[in-house]
């Protein structure tokens, strides 16, 4: 292991003690998943920059990490009488650009420190509290600790964490009207960055980590169609689609159509996973959407108001071997020349029909 020089200042660290007790109050409120937490270095310094949800944070990220960190927040969560205590407990640095320029160097200088010994040390760019689940823009300054310190930078994003107990979401800060108990929160690292990067790029690189996050959330089992059976068989008699022509369905109806839909173009386009749609906002070009995306089919739908070369364009791009368009669409569009197969939506339903 590297041995890092002491710095001449104490650094402000969590204490095993104090990581033991803010893990048994977190569980009492979250469930923390982590992905690719391995971008922590398992030794030596590193600043972890995160977004701002709720008002425990820093703390959510000192229990899932497993080393000491240094951990920098706002002194207005210290105002709060309700989580003093454990602020108090974890040894935070508090720092604020409202303070005086000489405090605001002291606490730095403390975070330095920390980096110095080759601690960790976590900051909130954002500075307050995310208002409406969005991220703030990143102030600059809070970047100065890792000047003169041969670190790299962890970008953080914390997500699902909106909604909880103790984010604004019910505006205030802390609220015993959670949306669900417990809350289930990811914490998603980003590899290392450079410590010349400025707050901009560290922030679209969260940014872009929050979509990792969503991403995790999926099911290849629950997509798109799996919901849309859901909601159809939850609302059966309820109105689903319709069209400027009057025409209209119920969801029990559109599911069921659907279904025998899905099952003839399956066999018509294997199999060929992307298929042209070109049809206007009407009910039979949700019934083509519906179909295709219960049977596992992606569908392309192409705008037919441009040319034939765009169109075409579009066409190889994507690889479309075959298209689902009507005779009636195709009446009005006799210069469209297309480089696919045309199937007539009409010919398929009256055939499902049949049987």
């Amino acid at each position: 292991m590297k041995m890092y020089p002491k710095s001449s200042e104490k650094a402000n660290t969590n204490s095993a003690f104090a990581t033991f007790v803010a893990r048994c109050f977190t569980s009492l409120f979250y469930r923390i998943n982590t992905i690719d937490m391995e971008s922590i270095p398992p030794d030596g310094p590193a600043l972890l920059v995160s977004n701002h949800v709720t008002a425990i944070d820093a703390i959510l990220i000192a229990v899932s990490c497993k080393r000491r960190i240094c951990l920098v927040i706002n002194e207005k969560l210290l105002e709060n009488s309700k989580l003093k205590w454990l602020y108090k407990l974890m040894n935070v640095v508090t720092v604020s650009s409202a303070m005086p320029e000489h405090e605001i160097t002291a606490a730095l200088d403390q975070a330095k420190a920390a980096l110095a010994d080759g601690y960790l040390v976590s900051i909130f760019p954002e500075e307050e509290i995310s208002s409406n689940g969005n991220m703030r823009r990143f102030t600059d300054y809070l970047l100065d600790i890792i000047k003169d310190v041969e670190a790299p930078i962890i970008p953080l994003h914390i997500g699902g964490a909106w909604g909880s107990t103790f984010s604004n979401f019910h505006d205030t800060l802390i609220s015993t009207r959670s949306r669900k108990w417990p809350y289930h929160v990811t914490l998603t690292f980003g590899s290392k960055r450079a410590a010349s990067s400025t707050a901009g790029e560290l922030r679209l690189i969260v940014q872009k980590l929050s979509v990792t996050y969503m991403n995790s959330l999926k099911s290849a089992d629950r997509n798109l169609g799996y919901y849309f059976i859901k909601t159809a068989r939850a609302n059966w008699s309820h109105e689903a689609i319709g069209d400027t022509t009057g025409k209209s369905m119920t969801f029990g109806r559109t599911l069921i159509t659907s279904i025998a839909l899905g099952k003839k173009l399956a066999d018509i386009t294997a199999p060929e996973e992307k298929v042209g749609i070109i049809l206007p906002a009407s009910v039979a070009g949700a019934l083509s959407n519906v179909a295709l995306t219960i049977r596992n089919r992606v569908a392309v739908n192409m705008n037919f108001s441009i040319s034939s070369d765009a169109i075409n364009v579009a066409v190889n791009k994507c690889n479309i071997k075959k298209v689902i368009t009507s005779r009636k669409v195709m009446r009005h569009l006799p210069k469209l020349e297309l480089s696919a197969e045309l199937i007539y939506i009409e010919d398929i339903i009256l055939c499902t029909l049949r049987k």
